[in-house]
């Protein structure tokens, strides 16, 4: 978790990972079996919960906010350019 985290913070390559920490591939096997796991996700869960939680709310979100800038055109009908 800390050579993750470190390589996280830092922004930096797996292969900049520092000599302190285990190889590269170990660190990178066990990132890879923990995101198909979903142990990320059940961490972010969990952090998200707590903050939600600290800060007075509801554990779980009861609204949502859809942003129309951000939903796709349908591509139905004539090209808008001109081109097909």
């Amino acid at each position: 978790m800390e050579a993750i985290l470190y390589l996280v913070r830092g922004g930096i390559a797996w292969r900049q990972l520092s000599v302190e920490f285990p190889s590269v591939g170990t660190v990178y096997a066990i990132f890879v079996r923990w995101i198909r796991g979903g142990v990320w996700q059940r961490i972010l869960d969990t952090l998200r919960d707590r903050l939600r939680v600290r800060a007075g709310k509801d554990r779980c979100p009861t609204s949502a906010i859809i942003d129309s800038q951000t939903v796709p055109v349908a591509d139905t009908g004539p090209d808008p350019a001109g081109v097909g």
